[in-house]
């Protein structure tokens, strides 16, 4: 227990209350600035994340370094490292992804690659393909639209970011059916 805990109690102890709050802030301001003196990364813990980060989990590099995984992760992200597939993009992978990126959702295409969706949907936007969603909109139980977000828009003259929103946040009386196998 630090000094000011010790403090803090005795105050209590003796009924004042309001020394007790006094002496728990300096507390807890002191152990905000002994926790943003702790979490500074010196060059050298840097470089070897820098060094290492492909190569090793997190979980590795925080038990090399005695940090958190939490940590290390969030270090990674504030170097701007982030893990980037070994495995290159098969001229195989890419016909595969040409002849099925309509009728496959990236998640099923992701897993007959063994990649993950994210991956899939990154090497379509490389090799000039996207994967567009389309919707059936339905107002009041009634068909009134179907395409993507922007074409549904168009064909209700409404504007495409409150149509994005009644899709994301839901309205009672609208409802958008995914036509994609998603």
């Amino acid at each position: 227990m630090n000094d000011y805990v010790k403090q803090a109690v005795l105050e209590l102890e003796t009924g004042n209350y309001k020394g007790y709050q006094l002496y728990m802030s300096l507390n807890r301001k002191n152990r905000a600035k002994r926790k943003a003196v702790g979490d500074c990364w010196d060059r050298e813990q840097n470089r070897f994340i820098k060094n290492n980060y492909q190569d090793m989990s997190d979980k590795e590099v925080a038990d090399s370094l005695g940090r958190t995984v939490e940590a290390v992760k969030s270090q990674r992200k504030k170097l701007k490292l982030s893990r980037l597939s070994k495995r290159r993009w098969t001229k195989k992978e890419d016909e595969f992804l040409k002849q099925n990126y309509e009728d496959y959702s990236l998640k099923a295409m992701g897993n007959i690659l063994d990649r993950s969706p994210k991956q899939v949907s990154y090497r379509l936007s490389k090799i000039g393909l996207s994967k567009v969603n389309k919707y059936i909109l339905y107002i009041n139980d009634q068909q009134v639209a179907s395409g993507t977000i922007r074409e549904i828009a168009d064909q209700i003259n409404a504007n495409l970011y409150t149509v994005k929103r009644w899709r994301t946040e839901g309205v009672s009386w609208a409802n958008f059916i995914k036509l994609n196998n998603y």
